[in-house]
């Protein structure tokens, strides 16, 4: 009995696709550094440090303007971070991971959507989306299977 169960255990092993450590450590180890430098209070080092990892997602000045202007204003308006949680991690394939996350502001939550690509061995920052919807977006995510 304890050999057949030990049998159907190791083929459970074998057949079980593998997910490396450093496949999700990866991008939700950008995430944590980012969040940290916000509750530092250097939203700007936030966003250099999230874009480092894209060359061409950095080279696009837009993009950083957006990120840390809009990080500013939530300071100013929201008070200071507190705190983030991960919501939803959903792989798009084998190398395309979406993040759902709220960063917890003194007023408000404040929802945070981060792409990242993995086309070798690391992953690479897409983008992030935030908004101020809060209240659409927690009933959003409060009906997702």
């Amino acid at each position: 009995m304890i050999s057949r169960f030990l049998v159907l255990s190791f083929i459970l092993i074998i057949s079980t696709p593998t997910v490396h450590a450093e496949d999700g450590a990866d991008h939700l180890q950008q995430i944590s550094s980012f969040f940290a430098l916000i509750k530092k209070g250097q939203p700007k080092e936030a966003a250099e440090d999230l874009l480092s990892t894209n060359m061409e997602a950095s080279s696009r000045m837009e993009n950083k303007l957006s990120v840390e202007n809009g990080l500013e204003r939530m300071k100013d308006t929201l008070g200071a971070f507190k705190d983030f949680n991960i919501i939803r991690e959903k792989k798009i394939g084998d190398r395309i991971v979406y993040v759902l996350a709220f960063a917890l502001y003194e007023k408000q939550p404040v929802r945070f959507e981060f792409i990242f690509y993995k086309p070798e061995e690391k992953w690479l920052f897409l983008n992030v989306n935030f908004g101020l919807q809060t209240v659409e977006d927690i009933l959003a995510v409060g009906r997702l299977p």
